[in-house]
């Protein structure tokens, strides 16, 4: 039985960090001020520059080894979904129009900034 362990110290990889978000691209370790990083170096594709970043071990979720073809394909998915701006406030005023009803005289408030009146205000 081998019980030596084979250290793979440079691949191509799709990693998960913690707050759901994926990068892809070049993994191997880097050593700075006594502590360890991931280094994952992405390369440069039609839809951005290639660039390089370090997380801290405890900030993955998970690696999965891949091949390079299937880690660019990766990072062009990554790289293509648009930033989404959740907020409530066009849901809320469609829901109020709909309903016929106003809301109540005590649920209003009046805002100031820089000492100049602003429109009433619910929220």
């Amino acid at each position: 039985m081998n019980t030596q362990k084979e250290e793979i110290q440079d691949f191509w990889a799709v990693i998960s960090l913690f707050g759901h978000s994926k990068i892809a691209g070049r993994v191997s370790s880097y050593s700075l001020g006594g502590a360890s990083f991931v280094l994952v170096s992405v390369p440069e594709t039609e839809v951005r520059q290639a660039y390089t970043k370090m997380y801290n071990p405890s900030a993955i979720y998970d690696i999965t080894p891949t091949d390079e073809q299937t880690c660019k394909i990766v990072m062009d998915q990554l790289e293509g979904r648009p930033l989404k701006i959740y907020g409530l406030r066009e849901e809320i005023d469609k829901a109020i129009a709909e309903s016929g009803k106003a809301l109540p005289e005590g649920n209003k408030e009046h805002h100031k900034d820089n000492n100049e009146e602003q429109d009433e205000c619910w929220w």
